[in-house]
This record gives C-alpha cells, sequence and structure tokens, in this order.
C-alpha cells in the first residue's frame, strides 16, 4: 500500500474523534471497549495501519453508529461540525426578534371549573423585551406580567419616543422598564430558535417560571411582528397550578376592544362539530315541542301532564350536559395545538395596527 494511499484513510483521525465522543480519557479505555489490544489502537494512529474487519472495525462500528466505510473515509469530526453550522440558527435572525412586544392572555386566578367572568373581562396584559446582551452577544427577554390594558400603554409608550412623526423604541428600552417600574414582578430569561419555531424560558426568581413556545414563521421580513405563544407556568391566585396558556405577543399596539382580541386569542374556538349526538337530541325537541302544541290548550293541563313536560326537560338537559361536556372536553381539554394558520390569522390582525406613528 503506498503512503499516498493511507494518508487518504482518516481512520486515525476518526479513533480520537471516537474516543472523546464516548468518554474515554485513555486508548486502553478505547482498546478494552472494542476488544483489541492497545498495541492495535497505536498502529493506527501513529503508523496509519489498516486493521482486520472483525473485530476492530465491526466493534468500532457498533460502538460509534458509523458505518465501516465512514470510519474509513471520512473526517467525522469535521462533518458533524458542519452539520451543526448548518443547523444554526444565524444572529441576524435572532435580532430579528429584539423589540418590545404586547402580550395578551387570560388570567389564572380562578379556581378550577368556577371561572365565572366573561372572556373580556378575563383578558389580562403584559409586555415583553426581547434585546440583545453586549455582555454575552446573546438574545435575552424580559416580560412583565399581570398588568391592566392601561398599565401596559404606560410602560410600552414610556419606552418609546417620536422621530419625524415615528415612534421608535429608546436606546436601552429593556432597562428602563425594570428601573422605572420596579415594584413590578420581571421575569427573565433567554431566547433560542430552530428553523421552525421560537423558545422562550424565563424566571422571576424562585417564584415561577415561564416556557412559551412559537412558530417561526419563513420570511424575509426584517423583523418580527408578533405570534401566537403556548405557554406553560404556574397559576396565579390560592391554587398554585401548573397551567397551560395562550399568549399573543404583538410589537404593535392593538386598539380594539378587548371582544375583538378575545375573538383572535381564542384560535377560532369553538368552531366545533358537535356530530350526530346532537342532531338526535335536536329531533327529539322537535318531536317534543310538536306533541305539546298538538294537546289540550293550557288551562286543560293536568298534573300528569305538567309531569310528563317535565320529564321531557330532564331528559333533554341531561343529553344536552352530556354532549357538551364531552365536546369540551375531548376539543379543549386533551391537547391545545397552535397552527401555524392560527399564527397567520393572529399576525395579520396585529398589522392591522401599523399606523405612520408606529411603523419604523
Amino acid at each position: 500500500m503506498s503512503n499516498g494511499f493511507a494518508e487518504a484513510y482518516k481512520l486515525d483521525v476518526n479513533l480520537e474523534f471516537i474516543k472523546k465522543k464516548s468518554g474515554f480519557s485513555t486508548d486502553k479505555e478505547l482498546a478494552n471497549a472494542l476488544g483489541v489490544s492497545q498495541a492495535q489502537i497505536n498502529a493506527v494512529k501513529q503508523n496509519g495501519k489498516i486493521p482486520g474487519v472483525d473485530p476492530f472495525l465491526m466493534n468500532l462500528s457498533r460502538l460509534s453508529g458509523y458505518t465501516i466505510n465512514d470510519l474509513l473515509l471520512e473526517d467525522l469530526e469535521d462533518r458533524e461540525m458542519t452539520i451543526v453550522a448548518r443547523a444554526a440558527v444565524s444572529v441576524d435572525e435572532h435580532r430579528k426578534l429584539i423589540g418590545l412586544y404586547y402580550l395578551y392572555y387570560f388570567g389564572t386566578s380562578s379556581f378550577k371549573g368556577r371561572e365565572t367572568s366573561t372572556d373580556a373581562a378575563a383578558l389580562e396584559f403584559g409586555l415583553l423585551a426581547v434585546y440583545m446582551d453586549p455582555a454575552d452577544g446573546m438574545v435575552h427577554c424580559r416580560a412583565d406580567f399581570g398588568l391592566t390594558r392601561d398599565e401596559a400603554d404606560e410602560r410600552y409608550d414610556a419606552c418609546h419616543e417620536l422621530f419625524n412623526s415615528h415612534s421608535i423604541l429608546k436606546k436601552g428600552f429593556q432597562s428602563i422598564l425594570i428601573n422605572k417600574y420596579q415594584d413590578d414582578l420581571f421575569y427573565e430569561g433567554t431566547v433560542n430558535m430552530t428553523h421552525g419555531h421560537i423558545f422562550l424560558q424565563c424566571a422571576a426568581g424562585a417564584k415561577d417560571n415561564l416556557s412559551m413556545i412559537l412558530h417561526r414563521p419563513d420570511s424575509r421580513a426584517p423583523r418580527y411582528i408578533g405570534g401566537i405563544a403556548a405557554a406553560l407556568s404556574i397559576s396565579k391566585g390560592r391554587e398554585a397550578s401548573p397551567c397551560m396558556q395562550i399568549v399573543g405577543m404583538s410589537k404593535y399596539k392593538i386598539t380594539a376592544s378587548e371582544e375583538e382580541i378575545v375573538r383572535h386569542l381564542l384560535l377560532g374556538y369553538p368552531s366545533i362539530d358537535p356530530g350526530p349526538e346532537f342532531d338526535h337530541v335536536l329531533n327529539y325537541i322537535a318531536d317534543a315541542v310538536q306533541y305539546h302544541n298538538e294537546q289540550t290548550p293550557v288551562e286543560t293541563h293536568n298534573m300528569t301532564a305538567d309531569l310528563a313536560d317535565r320529564n321531557t326537560r330532564f331528559v333533554i338537559s341531561a343529553n344536552l350536559m352530556t354532549i357538551i361536556t364531552r365536546i369540551v372536553i375531548q376539543n379543549l381539554f386533551r391537547v391545545i395545538k397552535i397552527s401555524t394558520r392560527d399564527d397567520d390569522d393572529w399576525y395579520h390582525f396585529c398589522k392591522l395596527f401599523i399606523n405612520d406613528v408606529q411603523k419604523k
């Protein structure tokens, strides 16, 4: 075998890479794992010798998960670094997220199953600052929850200034929030991305942790406007329980009514098909009404007829409650999914509130 041909093989460098990747600190440990001698390892690494297929290469393939062909011909460390580099989301893509966002979500302080307030009354507000920290060059986030609409507007306006009829974020806007509103409970954390999603992880000291996941739109737009997040946190109030929420994010101040915001935040619920059981109950009601109309006038009703009416109402009520409960459980209490269409609908809703003062 000529020296030039031997140099084409990458087994020597791959052995060192696999040794480190597998957690072995010495060649002897690697040799023991492969069932070969340390001298065989040295022959490959120092002299470029190609060992036999069995047991050396076969055991190395089982240990590492690479094919024998890859072990011999590919620089595996270089290949994995290339894959990671291609998979990583660029810093410029992270920078698109920088800005101040309104947060819209439902309060969680009511006891489970005892929520009686209207959707609009249950709506709460917050702000999310996404910024680049010069200390580490990473994108961070700072969230302020539990605000009224007026409080959110006040804090949002405090972080902006007018420039040539446009509202722009002040430098250090994330510090303005925490310095000016020190009594607020702030969540601090980091922002990460994959090619398909945005992840926000933040905590309010030892009081609470919050995770939010959003779709990352496939867009060449210079900045991110907002989206719908699936959020996991601890509920407020006396029952501090793990809870899942839907949170709307918007870089623009949405001036629509609470009812209109809620309509978009509910992702179109309850657009649910109740199924054939509901038709059966409706037919039952129609038949009961027809029967009632065909009977004698009200003044001739006796106790038996009245009892029959009450029994009919009870049967109808029981059937309706059974169907409604099943539909709600099936559609709202199993899995909350935010589709790309939901996210796109929210995006276009936010865009309605871009005006000359807010454009940058």
